[in-house]
């Protein structure tokens, strides 16, 4: 309770978060499961759902992560014990690293903070991403902000287009699915800061499109009201439970895991394919472009995947792919190991992702998700003084990652 009552004045601080009221993580716990096999996997599908549990993304092929209010900890831990599922308890109080995280964040707010300072030292608000994509642009010659779409609550999708030539290929990224992974969306509007102001050289190359924020209602609810919010903010008719994973909306094989139908499931991938204004949006802006290469980052995992998600089998031009991949894992100057590979071999099968229906139905010969790296345990709450190390990190291996797929396009 102590913890929920200093989040409240943390919230009060800003006025932008008045009136709404933080979801109190005070005695979560946070699980680091050993899921070698799908009958394993399965078992912990029960607890899929239920208002205080997430299953947060797996870091590997092999674990997986699971946030745990107290009032189920002894019934997940007795069917932890019961199947013989190893686990470890990696956070013993999540609710005091969020509480951590808010109160840096309102540091940041509380001081005098210019934007046009801005020096990614702490996570950004929606409206503070806008707004700097809009100082970056001043005075800009090959730059410019476009709308690509709206949210389902009438917030507008923006999008930085960096483009010299008609005449060169497009390269579309994309960032911030998932309303909780920050880092995301913050290493997303570095990249644009570098394009824009200091590597504009790139756009010789190619054409940038690249959207920082797919959702920007579920990342605004992430920041005033649930920390660890995935999905969308869209209503569903049939239950109260809010939003759709976006990244289960798109048309490629979508919903063949039959379990995945429920509202309250954070993996609900909606009532039809592209039931979502937000994925409309990428949707129609891939098909408009007609990117050559199209990545999507998320977080976390320290993964470069291609694919496919939804079978095992590999596309046809995996090979280029993986060494594409391999170089830029390579890069990386953090001390951060890459694991490469295609997106069901390394992490785990999924239906209707943005991936696979970018090869698949678009036609884009190109295509990754590349997962940032988690720290220290932490997982989405990541300490603020990572990110500058992180998105400097992301930012050297999108550069390897063009040169080489600029060279691939030559050929």
């Amino acid at each position: 309770m102590w913890l929920l009552i200093q989040l409240l004045f943390v919230t009060f601080l800003s006025s932008d978060t008045i009136g709404q009221v933080l979801k109190d993580y005070d005695g979560y716990k946070l699980y680091k499961a050993d899921l070698k096999s799908s009958d394993k996997r399965e078992i912990l599908k029960k607890f899929e759902g239920a208002e205080d549990f997430a299953a947060l993304i797996s870091s590997d092929h092999n674990d997986s992560h699971f946030l745990v209010s107290p009032r189920l900890q002894k019934e997940f831990g007795k069917i932890l014990l019961k199947n013989k599922i190893n686990s470890t308890i990696i956070n013993e109080n999540v609710g005091e690293s969020v509480l951590q995280e808010y109160e840096q964040r309102m540091k940041a707010v509380t001081r005098s903070f210019e934007l046009t300072k801005y020096d990614f030292g702490h996570f950004p608000r929606y409206y503070e991403i806008i707004e700097y994509m809009k100082i970056l642009v001043q005075n800009r010659r090959y730059s410019q902000i476009i709308e690509i779409g709206t949210s389902s609550k009438n917030k507008v999708i923006y999008a930085m287009k960096i483009e010299k030539s008609s005449k060169n290929p497009v390269f579309i990224l994309d960032a911030g699915f998932h309303a909780r992974e920050w880092a995301a969306h913050v290493a997303a509007l570095y990249i644009i800061k570098k394009l824009v102001h200091y590597e504009e050289k790139y756009a010789d190359m190619m054409t940038f499109i690249i959207i920082p924020c797919v959702n920007p209602d579920g990342y605004e609810y992430s920041h005033t009201t649930d920390r660890f919010w995935r999905k969308t903010r869209s209503d569903n008719k049939r239950s109260s439970c809010k939003g759709v994973d976006l990244n289960r909306n798109f048309d490629t094989h979508w919903k063949e895991i039959s379990n995945e139908n429920r509202e309250c499931a954070e993996t609900y991938p909606g009532p039809k394919p592209f039931s979502e204004p937000e994925s409309i949006a990428l949707r129609d802006t891939i098909l408009m472009y007609q990117p050559y290469a199209y990545i999507t980052l998320h977080s976390f995992g320290s993964l470069i995947m291609y694919p496919w998600g939804f079978t095992k089998d590999l596309p046809k031009n995996w090979q280029v792919l993986h060494q594409i991949a391999l170089k830029a894992a390579q890069s990386a100057n953090n001390g951060t190991n890459y694991t490469v590979g295609s997106s069901a071999r390394v992490l785990y099968i999924a239906f209707g992702g943005s991936d696979d229906w970018a090869m698949e139905k678009a036609g884009v010969p190109i295509v990754y998700t590349v997962e940032l790296p988690e720290f220290n345990g932490k997982l989405f709450v990541m300490p603020q003084e990572e990110i500058r190390p992180m998105v400097r990190e992301t930012y050297k291996i999108l550069k390897h990652m063009i040169f080489n797929i600029y060279d691939e396009y030559m050929q």
